[in-house]
């Protein structure tokens, strides 16, 4: 039975995904995945697709057979904790009484913004921030990066509604186009909520000023990226101090009952102007921004009417999608993202077996050994640099699958009646299980991703890496295949977040989480040069037409692509040394580990979200992402029997080499 799984899957996999008219050394994305671009379509419920996507479909549509089990079975035989959930989905899914609610749920918080005086407005923010809105600026409860035996309050720059400053600030023909359609989205929320147009124009037009001015104070994206450059702590009273205009003391008291005594402050040049603004500003102009900033949060999940402006401007105008999901795969997202260590006890019963586990130790086990050796053989690493660099690896924590210790939702209150109720208390509940940690020592069972998640992680604070169960399936990972694809497909995303403890910024913190440098000043430089190598050929890539990469913006992700594949490669030569396996196939072993890896990047993307995705994401996009790699290996092009003629040929001299 395994062989012939084995067998079916890789002739289908040859005979009709391969473009047989592209060599593999010309554009071996096109070459692997360039009949499935042609022959696909993306689903005009969303803004992309691909293998990451198709395992998103695959894991929503395993929560929603778990959350239809759930509500066959007697209520009786359900825990407190499967109640809940089921609950949540029921009140997610009756459409019918959302629309009869409307927005009555946020109408106490409304009220008290419309009742607010500048004297009480610090405790009106904090109260918007409890239930996961955040104007004027972003709260979140973090490690402290020089301390990372406590947890801290950290605020940096934000307030904006739209995905970043880019979209504020430049005045082209298309960023106008949809800064006149986010207007037009404001002033149809508020004329939902009654106004007249023109009050509901002025306000829109209040509302984008406000959030313009806050635009050109902030940083680019790409100067945020520096961990040692947005990083400030001071306590209490030297913030209120140093910016009195805002009362930040009375802001910080009502986050909660016991004493804060000091927060991580991201961009001060930011937290200076916004002290400023907020003094400057009009009242009736702040009670427009926050109600507008708590209608916006909550359009998506409010009635038909709301979730109708809502997706017309954040799905359709910004990311391209042409319809919404359909109720279900919203309800059971913000089940997976909001209860997902519950929903995840289920997940995992049925869908993670243990000999995935298994398979997955032995490859990180691999895949360590190879950086290990990669290190200690560097020719541009000193010494003691390197010393430290392998205390790093040696103290690396790997988690696999699901957390050992699961959240307890005991405190969290659910019912059947109210959607928003249930978001609003969600929130709530876990602002005051962050809250509660401020100052104290973290705890290191806690996962940041649930189990369903298809995704990956590394933490510097705590320097692990983190794989939950959805992620190890096909086309990453599957126990019954071929190692050769395995490795090139979890095996390089194994070596990809392993990489993160070394890339430009990760390589900032220390084997125990904390922000130190423990380079010498010679293996810095030299690191900063090979790396501007990449930065340099990334930078030269054009997405869409005018649109080049931000190469700084995506250098960490783009060492840790280089880097995965490459540790995972040589993992995989040494898997094969020891295992002794035979190397029969179509394909070679080596030529089976990059199609591995190219597998995993397939994917397609609408033009609003290419474009949105240049201005904000560090990743870049998944051709860029294969080619870019694998042109900067030598191992590639003897797989392959790349030449000089071929497209992505780089002479040595010019391919970036790092790790």
């Amino acid at each position: 039975m395994k062989t012939k799984r084995k067998k079916k899957q890789w002739v289908e996999f040859n005979n009709r995904e391969i473009d047989a008219s592209t060599h593999p050394v010309d554009d071996f994305f096109q070459y692997v995945n360039g009949i499935w671009r042609k022959k696909t379509k993306i689903p005009e419920d969303r803004s992309r697709w691909g293998s990451f996507d198709e395992l998103r479909e695959k894991s929503s549509m395993a929560l929603k057979k778990i959350l239809e089990e759930l509500a066959n079975k007697k209520r009786t035989l359900l825990s407190d904790e499967e109640k809940k959930i089921l609950d949540l989905y029921i009140s997610g899914m009756d459409q019918e009484r959302r629309n009869m609610n409307g927005y009555k749920d946020l109408k106490p918080c409304i009220t008290k913004i419309q009742n607010l005086t500048k004297e009480n407005l610090p405790a009106c923010l904090a109260e918007l921030n409890k239930v996961g809105v955040s104007p004027f600026f972003t709260l979140y409860i973090d490690y402290d990066d020089k301390d990372s035996t406590k947890q801290a309050i950290r605020i940096h720059q934000g307030g904006l509604s739209m995905p970043d400053r880019d979209y504020y600030l430049e005045k082209d023909k298309r960023s106008k186009k949809i800064q006149e359609k986010y207007l037009l989205y404001m002033e149809n929320v508020f004329l939902l909520m009654g106004d007249t147009r023109s009050d509901a124009v002025k306000k829109a037009k209040i509302i984008l000023n406000i959030e313009t001015k806050l635009a050109h104070n902030m940083l680019p994206r790409v100067k945020t990226r520096d961990p040692e450059k947005n990083y400030h702590k001071m306590t209490i009273r030297k913030l209120t101090q140093d910016y009195p205009l805002f009362m930040w003391k009375s802001f910080v008291t009502h986050l909660r009952k016991e004493p804060i005594r000091e927060v991580i402050i991201g961009q001060i040049g930011f937290i200076k102007f916004v002290s400023e603004e907020i003094a400057r500003l009009p009242l009736h102009d702040i009670q427009a921004y926050l109600i507008w900033h708590l209608m916006d949060a909550y359009a998506g999940v409010l009635d038909a009417r709301f979730q109708k402006l809502s997706f017309a401007f954040h799905g359709k105008t910004i990311i391209g999608t042409k319809k919404p999901k359909p109720m279900w795969k919203q309800v059971v997202g913000k089940i997976d993202s909001s209860m997902g260590e519950a929903i995840g006890k289920l997940y995992v019963k049925k869908h993670f077996p243990p000999e995935a586990r298994r398979q997955m130790e032995i490859m990180v086990r691999y895949v360590k050994n190879v950086f290990r050796e990669r290190i200690a053989a560097l020719d541009w690493m000193d010494r003691k640099t390197k010393n430290n660099a392998l205390k790093k690896l040696s103290t690396l924590v790997t988690k696999i699958g699901y957390p050992k210790k699961w959240t307890d939702y005991t405190k969290l209150s659910i019912e059947k009646d109210s959607y928003i109720k249930n978001i609003l208390h969600l929130n709530a509940f876990h602002f005051e299980r962050e809250i509660r940690k401020v100052g104290k020592k973290p705890d290191r069972a806690q996962w940041h991703m649930s189990p369903a998640t298809v995704n990956a992680y590394y933490s510097p604070n705590f320097n692990e890496i983190v794989f939950p169960a959805a992620i190890l399936q096909y086309p990453f990972f599957d126990p019954e295949r071929d190692p050769a694809f395995n490795y090139g497909g979890i095996g390089s995303v194994i070596g990809h977040e392993i990489s993160h403890a070394f890339d430009d910024s990760g390589s900032k913190f220390d084997h125990t989480g904390n922000m130190r440098n423990w380079w010498t000043k010679n293996s810095k430089r030299k690191f900063d040069q090979r790396a501007k190598i990449l930065v340099n050929q990334y930078g030269r890539y054009e997405p869409l037409p005018g649109q080049k990469l931000n190469g700084k913006l995506t250098l960490g992700e783009n060492i840790a692509d280089l880097c995965g594949v490459l540790v995972g490669y040589y993992a995989y030569q040494k898997y094969l040394r020891e295992e002794k396996l035979e190397r029969r196939d179509v394909f070679t072993p080596e030529q089976k580990f990059f199609l591995g890896y190219a597998l995993t990047e397939r994917e397609k993307a609408r033009v609003e979200l290419r474009a949105m995705y240049i201005k904000t994401d560090p990743h870049s996009p998944s051709e860029f992402r294969v080619n870019g790699v694998v042109r900067n290996m030598q191992e590639f092009f003897t797989a392959f029997g790349g030449t000089a003629k071929h497209e992505l040929h780089l002479p040595k001299n010019l391919q970036a080499k790092i790790w």
